[in-house]
């Protein structure tokens, strides 16, 4: 559900956690946002998973994001038993570099390549 003034933004989807048991979840998610100026917004998650098929322990979830001139997000996020913090770099529009500390110890980078299929510069 796309999120509006008032209404927050609701997630509902699967992913993984790091449990030592099934680590597939299942989980539901809001975030609502606010930007206070071109150069900086704020972002805040919460949320509760489940593990698949065991769905008697819930796991509550959260996160907090910044967005620094839009191209640095420093965050950090809680998956219900640990806590993982980040910052996000922007260099293009369709690409982002990130770097995070995974359970507050274990360093990890990922690149993400943003890429619309069927949508050309026409039509935006």
């Amino acid at each position: 559900v796309t999120e509006g003034d008032i209404m927050p933004g609701i997630i509902l989807g699967t992913g993984s956690v790091r449990t030592g048991k099934s680590d597939q979840s299942l989980y539901l998610h809001f975030t609502k946002s606010w930007e206070f100026s071109e150069d900086f917004a704020l972002r805040a998650t919460a949320g509760i998973a489940s593990l698949i098929p065991e769905h008697d322990k819930l796991f509550g979830l959260g996160g907090l994001t910044t967005s620094i001139y839009e191209k640095y997000s420093p965050f950090v996020s809680y998956d219900g038993i640990n806590f993982h913090e980040g910052i996000a770099w922007i260099p293009l529009d369709w690409i982002t570099v990130s770097a995070m500390l995974i359970e507050s110890e274990e360093p990890a980078i990922s690149v993400g390549i943003k890429y619309s299929f069927g949508e050309t510069a026409e039509s935006e």
